[in-house]
């Protein structure tokens, strides 16, 4: 989660816009603004306003920083529309996939010293990136040939689209014997064990959470540290970030300053990754500390 402007962006623009995950067919038209007016960014509050009533987004912030620093910033509709309480600026909001550009952006800076040649270097295996015994158990080959470089840029030949282990929790939990919902390195160990590649590794692009759930793991080996500490070492640190932090799976986790997430009414709820219940996705679909690399 992200809440305010990354300054030391020199020479470029930061659009950085935060939107409710999951959305409500019934949002008002009624669409309050907070922060500051700036009249050469009219056009962008009425652009905000369309696309949210068009799309029943119920609140959203956006940021524009210039040269390290903000030119513009606001918060538009309702962190929580029971309370009357509208988004602000700060108001913090989950960012999903964007967590795997930041993941990168860390996990390039921990092997800076020795790039480009670390790219290369394989995951598994003698010599991998990864050692000890719970990835150990491979049981397609060709997972010792991936290296670094296919984890961040999506050659691996896992694949989100025909099989997706990071929501898939329960599942996970029973078959690796560990209490649902499974964790980061449950869900690596069953992948090795009990599932091959779709593809050869570097043959095509395919997108994969998976993956970089990998990468958040070969981040904690290199730098020693568990990933939210190491992503403060070595992104949000020395970026002036102090507020990032894994989010919460349920509503009665929901962080001080953080927006509430409203499930279309039409969407059925959905199993609990808790193994136990059912509920709308944005509180029972997601395991945010096991999707911490890539949407946590």
């Amino acid at each position: 989660m992200i809440r305010r402007n990354v300054p030391g962006l020199s020479r470029r623009v930061l659009l950085l816009a935060a939107l409710v995950l999951t959305a409500c067919s019934e949002t008002s038209e009624y669409i309050p603004a907070t922060g500051m007016e700036v009249p050469a960014f009219h056009a962008v509050d009425t652009t905000m306003r369309e696309v949210m009533r068009k799309l029943h987004i119920p609140g959203a912030s956006i940021t524009v920083a210039k040269d390290g620093r903000i030119i513009y910033q606001r918060g538009f509709g309702w962190a929580d529309r029971a309370a009357g309480q509208p988004v602000q600026p700060e108001t913090l909001f989950r960012i999903a996939s964007v967590s795997k550009a930041m993941t990168a952006v860390a996990v390039l800076r921990a092997f800076e010293a020795e790039l480009p040649a670390a790219l290369d270097r394989p995951v598994f295996g003698p010599g991998g990136l990864l050692t000890g015994p719970r990835y150990a158990q491979v049981k397609d080959p060709r997972v010792l040939t991936i290296t670094l470089r296919d984890l961040l840029q999506h050659t691996s030949g896992w694949d989100s689209n025909v099989y997706e282990p990071q929501y898939d929790l329960v599942t996970i939990a029973l078959a690796m014997n560990v209490p649902a919902p499974a964790g980061a390195e449950d869900i690596i160990a069953y992948m090795l064990k009990h599932r091959e590649l779709l593809i050869e590794p570097r043959t095509r692009f395919i997108y994969s959470n998976f993956g970089y759930n990998l990468l958040g793991r070969v981040l904690e080996e290199k730098s020693g540290v568990p990933y939210e500490q190491a992503m403060r070492q070595l992104v949000f640190g020395p970026a002036g970030a102090t507020t990032p932090v894994i989010g919460g799976d349920q509503l009665a986790q929901r962080l001080p300053s953080e927006s509430i997430y409203y499930d279309d009414p039409r969407w059925p709820d959905v199993p609990s990754q808790t193994g136990t219940g059912s509920g709308p996705a944005s509180y029972n679909g997601f395991h945010l500390r096991a999707m911490d690399a890539h949407g946590g």
